[in-house]
This record gives C-alpha cells, structure tokens and sequence, in this order.
C-alpha cells in the first residue's frame, strides 16, 4: 500500500460520506418512508460506511508498520539508490514481470517519473518500505512470502526479489506475485543481511505452508453463501404480508436488518472473491 496514512485520510473522507447518507436513510424508515429513496440510502451509506472502515483498519496497521520502519523498530537493513540506478531497475523490473506474467508480475508501483533524489529502501523483520510503499513479508501470512531471491546483475546491478502468493481458487491453488528491490553497489552488504535473515524463515515455512495451507476460499464462499441467505431471507420477510416493519423493536427491524447486513457482506465477499480467484489465472509454479 502507497501512503496508507494518506488511504487512511480518504477512508475517513469515506466515512463521513456514508454515515450521514445511512442515518438519513434510517432516519425516513423509521418516519414511514419505506420507500426506494429510503432502502438506497440505507444501502448505499452502509456499504459506503463498513468498507471505508474495513479500508482504514488496513491503512492504521500499515502506517503502524511505516512509523516502526521509520522509527527504525525491528529493521534489518536500510539503503538510498540513486536515480541512474532506479531507471535501470525500472526497465529490468517490467522486463522480469514480462517473463512470466502468471508467476513474476510486479506487486510494486512504480512512478512514471524517477525521483531526482532517488528512493529509500528500509527492510524490516516482516515488512518493506520502497518508495513509500508499504509491504508485508511474512511466511505464511496474507500475502505469503514463498521465496527470496538474489538476482545477479539485473539491469546492471543486483536485485533481490520477494515471491508472495494469495490464495485462489478451490484446494491449495495460490496467485503469485513478486515484489523487487534494486541493489545498487554499495548496498549490498545492507541487502545480504536482508536476505539472511529472510531466506532461513522461508526455508523453514516452505513446506508446511504448501502442504497445509492456512488461507482456503472456502471460507470465503461460505461466508457469501450465508450473506446471500440473509438477503434472501430479509427480503422474503419484508415482501410477507403477515409482517410489519416496526422501528420501535428488534423483531419488527428484522428483515431490514437481514437485508442491509446480507447486503453488505455479500458485496463485500464478492469483492474478496473477485480479488482471490480472478487475478492468478496461471498453473501452480510446480518447479519453485
């Protein structure tokens, strides 16, 4: 994540946005506007709502990780490339990602334009902070740091890559994605305790993280399955004609609380599980 206090800053933008439009909504049901304008904005401000919250738990835990990084909490290794050194990196990194779209893409974003400064790199005990961009690296975390390696010489200088997967599909079937990093010369004394440290913990979590996996979309689709039969069941007790919707006590709330909360989960595992079966569309990389 680029900037999460800035992410942060627009969940809460987000927030603010949502919670007037769902009190609105609220606010007619209850006055007997049991009307499209008034189910919309309930719908609409909830989901608005949760996923901007859902977004800012994520950014917290991210700045988190930034401030310990730049506090100097737990790192391993620091070091500057210059801007002749970040060029070359940035036509090797998109030359690396076309080999194998499926196994080696990029999770970096990199700017158009290189910094005239250059960029910083801070690696710590299970994170990474390149360019301003945050990243996990944990062994059998979300993502997975599968491997690490040393690439000797890319773009005229050294580079260490970080293969990571998410989980995807039914069984054990995972997406890969790699994050790179340059080595310029006079880093790699710095990059070599990097890799030290992580090459071991990757090593040791290999093989229990292939043969038991701890992520599986199962969960997932249940977790949208229920979310549907929520909706299905608010709507159903909403459309009977032997029920009311009374905003005075829970039961009376019933189906539009099903519905809103069917809603908004379902909308949101649908994205999860947008995200986790759609983006590896490639075979499991069996000869890593």
């Amino acid at each position: 994540m680029r900037h999460p206090i800035r992410k942060a800053g627009y969940s809460v933008v987000a927030m603010a946005m949502g919670g007037p439009l769902l009190w609105f909504g609220a606010r007619r049901l209850e006055m007997g506007g049991e009307d499209w304008l008034s189910a919309s904005a309930v719908a609409i401000g909830g989901t608005l709502f949760l996923f901007a919250a859902f977004y800012l738990v994520i950014a917290l835990f991210h700045a988190r990780g930034v401030a310990k990084l730049l506090a100097g909490r737990g790192v391993i290794a620091r070091w500057h490339v210059g801007a002749a050194d970040w060029d070359r990196f940035r036509g090797f990194d998109q030359r690396r990602g076309m080999t194998n779209p499926h196994y080696l893409l990029g999770e970096l974003w990199i700017r158009k334009a290189t910094p005239p400064e250059g960029i910083d790199v801070i690696v710590g005990e299970t994170s990474l902070l390149i360019d301003h961009s945050y990243h996990v690296l944990r062994p059998r975390g979300v993502p997975d740091l599968r491997r690490i390696n040393w690439l000797d010489g890319a773009g005229g200088a050294d580079c260490l890559e970080f293969l990571l997967t998410y989980p995807r599909g039914r069984g054990t079937s995972v997406s890969h994605t790699a994050v790179r990093v340059p080595i310029p010369a006079h880093a790699r004394a710095e990059a070599r305790r990097a890799y030290a440290w992580f090459e071991p913990l990757v090593r040791r979590a290999s093989a229990a993280a292939l043969s038991n996996p701890l992520h599986t979309p199962k969960g997932i689709v249940t977790a949208l399955l229920l979310s549907l039969a929520a909706l299905a069941g608010g709507w159903v007790m909403a459309e009977s004609r032997d029920w009311t919707i009374d905003a005075t006590s829970f039961v009376g709330m019933l189906p539009l609380l099903l519905l809103v909360a069917g809603a908004v989960t379902g909308f949101f595992f649908l994205i999860v599980a947008l995200f986790t079966f759609l983006p590896g569309l490639g075979r499991r990389d069996a000869g890593r």
